[in-house]
């Protein structure tokens, strides 16, 4: 996987993990070789790379 996109969302929020303010990511990881689900998307906490960190634990993020 590469990453083909990687700005900044929203403004800082709380991180469940670093348990701090923090800034969020949006990122995007497509597959280097052709693949049946195609790219991912992904919110990550841009200190310790938490994927979804911004939600309150066993909350999961809905992508439509």
């Amino acid at each position: 996987m590469k990453e083909v996109v990687r700005k900044r969302n929203g403004e800082a929020r709380y991180c469940f993990k670093c348990r701090a303010k923090r800034e969020f990511l949006y990122t995007v990881m497509a597959p280097t070789v052709p693949d049946y689900y195609g790219p991912v998307a992904d919110i990550r906490c841009g200190t310790c790379n938490t994927s979804d960190g911004d939600l309150f634990p066993g909350i999961q993020r809905e992508w439509e």
